[in-house]
């Protein structure tokens, strides 16, 4: 893959969303609070929304933008899905997705932003009650393992 260096060279990746980062970054300042594997798991659900949603920069987002997240997570939580997710894994999907958008709503240049675009991410319990369960791994007793 060619990639280039200078002010007109191009980095040959598609797909990589820059429209954002800056106000990610002041959220990661925020997110200092977080342990550093929670940070990690809110930030990778930012990055899901922000690739559903073709990179828009999050000042221009819209309730039918959050929906369409919505929608795609009730995709995944289907069993024949490729890339299916657990009923946990969703519900921590809308949990990250949510606190963001609380606190995206209250920054300056956002606060033209519906107030109400976390209840855009709620799914109906049937979703989560059909969504992919982890399954126990059986483990010997002690009697077996002494064996």
């Amino acid at each position: 893959m060619p990639v280039d260096i200078g002010i007109t060279g191009t980095f040959g990746l598609e797909g990589l969303h820059t429209a954002n980062d800056r106000i990610i970054h002041e959220w990661l300042t925020y997110a200092g609070r977080y342990d550093v594997k929670t940070v990690d798991r809110h930030l990778s659900a930012i990055r899901y929304f922000e690739d559903l949603v073709a990179g828009k920069h999050f000042s221009k987002l819209t309730r039918d933008d959050v929906a369409k997240v919505r929608d795609d997570l009730k995709r995944r939580a289907e069993p024949d899905s490729t890339d299916c997710l657990s009923a946990s894994s969703i519900k921590h999907f809308v949990s990250y997705l949510s606190a963001f958008f609380d606190w995206l709503v209250k920054q300056d240049g956002f606060k033209g932003l519906p107030k109400d675009l976390q209840g855009y991410l709620k799914l109906p319990k049937a979703v989560l009650a059909s969504a992919v369960q982890v399954l126990h791994k059986d483990y010997p007793s002690i009697n077996e393992a002494k064996c």
